[in-house]
């Protein structure tokens, strides 16, 4: 990848630009996938992120899956009201590491689509019923030029907003699921307690508290 003139002077470099998400790279394509349009207030919304690629450069993506802190920084979410509000980000003041457990680069092409699933309360929480426009960004993807991906360029990448509507929680159902939550976190099983942990924590109801008090120093999982 080329770099811009000395002295900032000449037209700039197309790969920097495309780098920057100032230009797009023919072929490649970012769509935000959501499986329903409406969703009860507390419940999780897990979304796909859907990477295509039909020209000739050589990319890569990243495939790590999650962080220690429960999100990346190489895709984020963001949405707002039809006010045009912005939602707020529940973890506005938490440090995340970042590049996550486990992370690969591995070869992405024509014949290599990719996908990412995310739960976007993450990065967002929803605390009123309403309609609200959902956009994600991106940097896994990445400029191969040297066929190893691991020092390739960023490219930034932004989704078309997608329309959901969040409706008031069935309070029945609120109960049942606490409970559920609740018998999950005495399971054995690390990945099953974490997920029970997930859903408490994305209700942002005071019932749930004590459940994920309970638990707050298990270091089992």
């Amino acid at each position: 990848m080329a770099g811009y003139s000395l002295g900032g002077k000449g037209p700039p470099d197309p790969d920097a630009e495309i780098a920057a998400g100032r230009a797009e790279l023919p072929g490649l394509k970012f769509v935000l996938l959501v499986p329903n349009k409406q969703y009860q207030l507390g419940e999780p919304i897990e979304v796909t992120l859907r990477y295509t690629y039909s020209g000739n450069r050589k990319l890569s993506v990243g495939t790590a899956t999650r962080d220690r802190t429960g999100r990346l920084i190489r895709y984020s979410f963001s949405a707002v009201d039809k006010d045009g509000k912005v939602v707020r980000d529940p973890l506005n003041d938490v440090h995340t590491m970042g590049l996550g457990w486990g992370e690969s680069m591995i070869a992405f092409g024509p014949d290599k689509p990719y996908e990412q699933k995310a739960a976007i309360n993450e990065c967002l929480a929803f605390d009123q019923p309403g309609k609200y426009f959902l956009t994600a960004r991106s940097s896994t993807v990445r400029f191969d030029n040297f066929g190893t991906g691991e020092d390739g360029v960023p490219i930034s990448l932004t989704s078309k907003p997608v329309e959901i509507e969040i409706i008031p929680f069935d309070e029945h159902q609120r109960v049942r699921n606490i409970a559920a939550a609740g018998e999950a976190l005495k399971s054995e099983d690390g990945e099953k307690r974490r997920a029970a942990m997930e859903k408490l924590w994305f209700m942002m109801d005071q019932r749930a508290i004590p459940l994920m008090l309970a638990c707050v120093n298990d270091r089992s999982g």
